[in-house]
């Protein structure tokens, strides 16, 4: 078995970004009731998503691939709207 270590790296970013996340969420409350989301935790998350589309377009997994871009493109649009 072959351990991919650049998906392997993404994917633990992308743990930390819900870590940060989840602290964000006990320290501020909107008045809406809900949470804020985290300029951190979506800009983590997304450097955790790129290297997962790297690794899979380097790996020739296209699918895979182009399910992370969709995610990726989701994340930036959340990142273009959170301010902090």
């Amino acid at each position: 078995m072959e351990i991919h270590y650049v998906s392997l790296l993404g994917l633990v970013l992308i743990a930390i970004s819900w870590m940060i996340q989840f602290s964000k969420m006990s320290e501020e409350k909107t008045l809406q009731g809900g949470s804020k989301v985290s300029r951190a935790f979506v800009g983590v998350n997304c450097f955790g998503i790129l290297l997962l589309a790297f690794d899979s377009f380097s790996t020739g997994a296209l699918d895979i691939a182009l399910g992370n871009v969709l995610a990726l493109t989701a994340a930036l649009l959340v990142l273009s709207r959170t301010r902090e």
